[in-house]
């Protein structure tokens, strides 16, 4: 039986991985529109794409899925990852929380 410390770190990790991909579902779209925007103005999606961007951009999903499973635990006592809504709900704050937490990014810290 594992100890309450592995089972909150299991649970960080799955609720990391879950942001990312909820990010990396977004980033999906974000590199659709960057490829037709280098397209209009006769570029190749290589010459406008960031490796590194989008890297961060799944780290900061990854943060935004275990905040959103913080949230979800101690919002509402129930985090149970055996139920679609959680894991759901996890992923779709990996999704949306992304912008809220680059907006923040870009609002009040250095460049």
């Amino acid at each position: 039986m594992a100890s309450v410390e592995q089972t909150l770190l299991y649970a960080f990790l799955i609720s990391a991985f879950l942001g990312a991909f909820g990010q990396s579902l977004r980033a999906v779209a974000g590199l659709k529109k960057q490829s037709d925007e280098a397209a209009a103005e006769g570029k190749s999606l290589a010459d406008v794409f960031s490796g590194k961007t989008l890297g961060i951009s799944i780290f900061i999903g990854a943060v935004a899925g275990v905040t959103g499973f913080l949230g979800l635990k101690f919002g509402s006592g129930e985090a149970d990852f055996s139920k679609g809504t959680t894991l759901l709900g996890v992923i779709a704050a990996g999704y949306a929380g992304t912008d809220f937490i680059e907006a923040f990014a870009k609002k009040y810290l250095p460049k």
